[in-house]
């Protein structure tokens, strides 16, 4: 048993985590580099890598190159270079200008942060898509605004990790949805509003746990059921009637209807966690999956272990936002990569990157750099031949263990971002003498995208900050009767994770069969095991 050095939780590793760890450890010109055992507990190793990204906060800034004004997840303030898209993707920027020699005098953290602060960033990750200038880490979609992780989606507002979908606002973890608004993680919806962890259905009003339904308001927990109004079977007149004399167009009436559905929630069994189509799974938010370990909202996964939000993955452990990575450990972000360790960024086939940053196209056997658009053997940006690389990396290696830097992720010290502007705020909340006695950045207040005054802008009910509603959401309110929103956007997307579960299991006692059971629920609820849940619901 082991105490973590931050939080001083005690934590031990699985022998499957022990073998994982000798899987993955590099192999140098034939030796392999034994990676050490971890010393923070998977909480805190979560917290420092989520530390080094910042999904929602878009900040006004000058592009460094052009003076351009630009949108960037990095604040004015931060040391580097930022360059807008363009300047950072043209020929005239190679990272390797900026290459330096290896110190063997200095701990590798230090080095590489003096490189950090010099090296030009991209302002933000924004691939193959058009009109998606206010998003972050966005992949092939098209119109999109205020909205991040992104992938093969239209006409996307206000949203947060949504796949192939199409005219959505104000929604979280959505896969092949359209015309949805104010949902959370649901799959293969149309035309629904206020629903939670609903699947192929279509017209819900605030529904949650719906399978295979149409035409429901205030339900939960049904499976291929039409018309039926808090749970209650009507016929269509009937059901069409109680909707129109509820719904009113105005917020109360939304407020209400969320208000009985969650005391309808609290009277009812719920599943001890959201694992479906998935074999030998610990976690929850888990489809199509096997040998998941105590990860959370995964999809198409096969043996990983401390994970979260991955996609088609394979033999990783601590990943986490990435698509199809393989052999990974300690990475953060990522999409069609191998060997990604203790690495923040590797898109599109990169392999064999070592504590790098924002790697991409092929990058390959790099060690400590940042930027790197395409290239082999290269240490701080350095370029080497592939013998010089195999025999300095190792040298590198015995003098970061001997440093008690080898086989940690970056330090949360030297991350860009000010801690409540990470996702590590999200889901580890800290307040701000917590952050600044850890030496991290707080920021107490940032400039608004909204100008404060001026035509169509609204002061938030709740922050007072102001927001503006671009035309093509006050034309979806209208098309679909909804009142105009009085909270900012940022406000929204807390509010709407809040309604989830926090990443984090306990153990627990089925309420029915009093079998033993893992749960995501943290409140005092009636928690089913699988089995249980089905037989309540089918």
């Amino acid at each position: 048993m082991k105490n973590c050095r931050q939080c001083n939780v005690q934590f031990e590793l699985s022998e499957l985590e022990k073998q994982f760890l000798e899987k993955v450890s590099p192999v140098i010109a034939g030796q392999k580099y034994l990676i050490p055992e971890p010393t923070l507990c998977s909480v805190c190793r979560r917290q420092r890598r989520y530390s080094f990204r910042n999904d929602w906060n878009l900040y006004k800034r000058n592009c460094s190159k052009t003076g351009k004004g630009i949108l960037s997840v990095f604040p004015a303030d931060v040391k580097f270079p930022v360059y807008s898209q363009e300047s950072w993707w043209s020929d005239e920027f190679d990272a390797r200008d900026y290459g330096r020699d290896f110190d063997f005098s200095r701990p590798f953290f230090e080095q590489f942060a003096e490189l950090q602060d010099v090296l030009p960033r991209v302002a933000s990750m924004v691939v193959n898509s058009e009109n998606c200038d206010y998003t972050a880490f966005t992949f092939k979609s098209r119109n999109c605004y205020l909205a991040s992780r992104l992938a093969e989606n239209e006409d996307i507002y206000y949203s947060y990790l949504v796949l192939k979908c199409n005219t959505c606002f104000d929604s979280y973890n959505l896969d092949t949805c359209e015309l949805c608004y104010e949902c959370i993680d649901c799959k293969g919806c149309y035309n629904c509003f206020y629903a939670e962890r609903c699947k192929n259905s279509n017209d819900l009003m605030f529904c949650k746990d719906m399978i295979g339904c149409k035409d429901c308001f205030g339900c939960i927990g049904l499976v291929q059921k039409q018309y039926y109004f808090f749970n209650e079977k009507l016929n269509r007149e009937e059901y069409e009637k109680r909707v129109s004399d509820w719904m009113d167009g105005s917020l109360p009436a939304i407020d209400r209807a969320r208000t009985k559905l969650d005391e309808m929630a609290d009277s009812k069994p719920i599943r001890a966690v959201h694992v479906y189509n998935s074999e030998s799974a610990t976690g929850t938010y888990i489809f199509d999956s096997k040998n998941a370990y105590a990860s959370f909202d995964l999809v198409g996964c096969e043996d990983v272990i401390h994970c979260t939000q991955l996609e088609y993955a394979k033999d990783v452990m601590d990943g986490d936002f990435a698509l199809k990575p393989e052999l990974s450990y300690e990475m953060l972000s990522g999409g069609m990569v191998q060997r990604m360790l203790f690495s923040f960024v590797g898109i599109n086939n990169c392999s064999e990157i070592t504590y790098c940053m924002e790697s991409y196209n092929g990058t390959q056997n790099c060690f400590g750099c940042i930027g790197m658009k395409k290239g082999q053997y290269c240490i701080l940006n350095k370029q080497y031949t592939k013998e010089e690389y195999e025999a300095l990396v190792p040298r590198i290696i015995e003098h970061m263990r001997s440093s008690g830097e080898w086989g940690e992720y970056f330090p949360s010290t030297i991350s860009p971002f000010p801690y409540n502007r990470t996702v590590a705020m999200d889901y580890i909340p800290l307040r701000a003498e917590e952050v600044r006695a850890r030496g991290l950045i707080w920021e107490e207040k940032r400039d608004e995208l909204a100008s404060a005054s001026g035509e169509g802008v609204l002061t938030c009910a709740e922050s007072g900050r102001p927001f503006r509603l671009v035309p093509q959401e006050i034309e979806f309110y209208k098309k679909m009767k909804l009142p105009m929103p009085t909270l900012h956007p940022d406000v929204r997307h807390k509010n709407r994770l809040a309604r989830r579960n926090p990443y984090r299991l306990k153990n627990a006692n089925c309420d029915k069969c009093q079998k033993s059971i893992m749960t995501d629920e943290q409140r005092d609820r009636m928690i089913y095991c699988e089995s249980c849940y089905l037989s309540e619901i089918y």
